[in-house]
């Protein structure tokens, strides 16, 4: 998916949604509000580190990270297949033990409405992208494009995040790993240390005037920023004691910190911490470490 196709993308979903495809209790609202979403394209090296963040990603506030009141984002990367339990019945196969199974498709875009201190979000796949069982390919029946796999609201009760997830949604324990993902990009690509970002414009669409200026809103597309080299030093000012050494140098792995803002410094947020190397003595001793790698 190329950021350039997410436009049509979004109006194809919204006539989908319009023409009474996809249940809802307010079809041309909702459509409205879809035609209407923020546009953001994540990039594969962005939503891989998205990715790493949200496995630590402490308690945040969904309505101040949300980027748009409305808005529709599709990551780019390798996420983890979730299934369609509320797939037509025509779409489900047999497992290898004969049991019927709904079809699988990865995570693929979020769309959310905010709702005053929260925030409605949609969790889709693509049609295009559906297996079996087997790992082979379906043919969806329904229209190309965003296909819904689980909705949620996000609120804060009693200064606690909280996932309000339908009785009728099925099973989806995996909710609020996709929800820790969703906040995780949404604070990193804030960060001009950690993401690049750039606007490109949707074109005109036909029968647009010539030179009539676009209302709708561009297509943002983040990016990982390269790293770059980022040490702490020792202040040189101040002699070291000789009864103490200095510290080994050492790589801090990349991790969250809550960092004070506002008036008064009353106010805080979470920022990103990149990798980066620490102390000013010889370096550490190799440590041992083996990696697993799962299939």
């Amino acid at each position: 998916m190329r950021p350039t196709d997410l436009p049509r993308l979004r109006d194809d979903h919204a006539s989908a949604i319009q023409a009474g495809t996809y249940s809802g209790s307010d079809p041309r609202t909702e459509a409205r509000l879809i035609r209407a979403a923020g546009l953001w394209w994540v990039s594969p090296a962005m939503t891989s580190l998205a990715s790493g963040a949200a496995d630590t990603i402490p308690e945040w506030t969904p309505a101040e990270a949300v980027p748009s009141p409305t808005g529709l984002l599709w990551w780019d990367g390798d996420l983890p297949l979730v299934p369609l339990q509320q797939a037509p019945v025509s779409t489900w196969r047999p497992d290898n033990t004969g049991r019927m199974t709904a079809p699988t498709g990865p995570v693929r875009a979020v769309l959310w409405v905010r709702d005053g201190d929260a925030v409605e979000v949609q969790v889709h796949t693509h049609s295009g992208h559906l297996t079996d069982p087997a790992g082979q390919l379906l043919t969806w029946p329904g229209p190309p494009g965003l296909v819904p796999v689980a909705t949620a609201r996000l609120e804060v009760v009693d200064g606690q995040p909280r996932i309000i997830v339908p009785r009728d949604a099925g099973a989806v324990d995996w909710i609020s790993d996709l929800v820790a993902l969703l906040g995780a990009t949404w604070i990193l690509m804030r960060e001009p240390l950690v993401a690049q970002t750039r606007a490109l414009r949707e074109p005109p669409r036909q029968g647009r005037a010539v030179g009539r200026k676009a209302k709708r809103p561009a297509v943002i597309t983040v990016d990982a920023r390269p790293a770059a080299p980022r040490e702490q030093h020792a202040d040189t000012t101040v002699e070291p004691s000789p009864e103490r050494r200095p510290p080994a140098r050492h790589l801090v792995t990349g991790h969250w910190r809550r960092v004070a803002t506002g008036p008064g410094g009353t106010r805080r947020i979470l920022r990103w911490i990149p990798p980066h190397m620490r102390g000013d003595g010889d370096p550490a001793p190799p440590a041992d470490r083996v990696r697993v790698w799962r299939r």
